[in-house]
């Protein structure tokens, strides 16, 4: 009994109060940190948002709302499966008709805050997958995630309904159905299916997510979910190209003096959205120096998600840059494919980090690299509010925002007869505040 009471009092580190409060701090100032990038993007896009159309929010939202609230059963079915451009777009009009059927007309604003949640669910699952791969570092990584998914330079997404529900739908759907299959309960494979034929179905890229989902039930050696993620693919890309119509864009090339900047410039976005290839480069030759495939091509489970991730951002981009690389080079940094370069430099972070982990200096090197990372945020944010500004202010320059203007007051014209939307009724409402009060015009 001496003995013990000898080693309470000689306590060679005797916890202090204030030492005991900062480490009961320190979790709750991480997750406010983490949360910060997801208020600042909700703040802006509710601040910039308008209820006004542009570009293919006419077709793919007024058109589309308008024909199937005429249309039966069979022929809505059709509709929700149509041909949009080069992609099938179903999951974009899902959320479409849900909305609609909701609330009963469309609200572009509030559409383009649904484009915010999508971002946010993409957001919690790569946290999830993140928070598993390096569960020792995983808040500082977290944090890198949240500041890249959120960044700014993706405001063209945010503030353009169709395009922000389906540049982000796709990735969601992504990385859902991955989640889904790697969970070990046969139930999840009813959520793991119907995500990958989505996936397909959201985008042109999403045939490129479903075969690498494929991939992925591979290095689970789990036969069920081989069988099922096959049969997922085959299902979505039958009816993906069922009277598909190949349209000729002049786009396509095989040139490499063309879809190599291409790739390079869409890749490194995140840091230079006007010169982004030697952003892409530095980022291509880290991602390939630090990628946790071993010996044979061993990935651990743990990681697998995330070189899954990794696989469809460079396929995506990839592909993207030999069917669109024969363009101006202006395109690629259009702000709608900056998504793929922020996912690129959280992988790169990350990759990074689990690379180096049991070196002693890990973490002040993971300080200085969060510290550059945050700086090219801050940038991006001023880019961001600059592009959202410049949107809102373009719908004032002409009636309509769409190749069409005679077509585009048709459609209005119609959806404002069914009570689905009105576009002057909105041309004349002020511009929202923060918390929805209105704020005067500037003349």
């Amino acid at each position: 009994m001496a003995t013990a009471e000898m080693a309470e009092t000689h306590d060679p580190k005797p916890r202090t109060m204030s030492g005991s409060y900062l480490n009961r701090l320190k979790t709750p100032l991480w997750y406010i940190a983490i949360a910060l990038p997801m208020l600042v993007c909700t703040y802006l896009v509710w601040r910039y948002a308008t209820n006004m159309p542009r570009q293919d929010d006419y077709d793919a939202i007024l058109d589309f709302t308008l024909s199937y609230q005429r249309a039966d059963l069979p022929t809505r079915v059709d509709l929700l499966l149509k041909q949009h451009n080069e992609h099938r777009i179903v999951l974009s009009r899902l959320m479409f008709v849900l909305y609609y059927k909701t609330f009963g007309v469309i609200n572009f604003r509030h559409i383009m805050m649904l484009s915010g949640v999508v971002l946010s669910l993409l957001f919690l699952n790569i946290a999830w997958f993140v928070k598993k791969a390096i569960p020792e570092h995983w808040m500082p990584c977290v944090l890198v995630t949240s500041m890249c998914v959120f960044d700014l330079n993706s405001y063209e997404n945010m503030v353009f309904a169709m395009a922000g529900i389906q540049n982000f739908g796709v990735i969601l759907a992504f990385t859902g159905s991955m989640l889904f299959y790697s969970m070990k309960n046969r139930w999840a494979l009813a959520g793991a299916m119907p995500l990958q034929v989505l996936c397909i179905l959201s985008s042109g890229n999403g045939i490129l997510g479903a075969a690498i989902l494929i991939l992925y039930t591979i290095y689970t050696r789990d036969k069920v979910k081989m069988a099922a993620a096959a049969t997922s693919l085959v299902l979505g890309v039958l009816v993906y190209y069922h009277e598909y119509v190949k349209l000729q864009t002049g786009a396509f090339t095989l040139d490499p003096t063309k879809f190599v900047p291409y790739f390079l410039q869409t890749l490194g976005a995140h840091f230079d959205r006007g010169r982004g290839i030697w952003g892409g480069a530095i980022l291509v030759a880290l991602l390939l120096w630090t990628v946790p495939i071993g010996k044979r091509l061993r990935i651990a489970p743990e990681v697998l998600p995330l070189v899954c991730l990794g696989l469809f951002v460079f396929a995506s981009v990839g592909v993207t840059s030999i069917f669109r690389g024969n363009v101006p080079m202006w395109t690629p940094t259009a702000s709608r494919y900056c998504i793929y370069s922020h996912l690129a430099t959280l992988l790169g972070y990350v990759f990074l980090v689990i690379y180096v982990r049991n070196w002693k200096y890990t973490g002040p090197m993971a300080v200085v690299l969060i510290v550059g990372l945050f700086f090219f945020y801050n940038w991006n944010m001023k880019d961001g509010k600059y592009g959202m500004q410049a949107f809102r202010e373009d719908l004032t320059l002409v009636p309509y925002q769409y190749p069409d203007p005679i077509r585009a007051k048709q459609v209005t014209d119609e959806t404002c007869k069914e009570n689905i939307y009105c576009i002057e009724q909105h041309r004349a409402d002020k511009m929202p505040g923060l918390f929805g009060e209105k704020e005067e015009k500037k003349n």
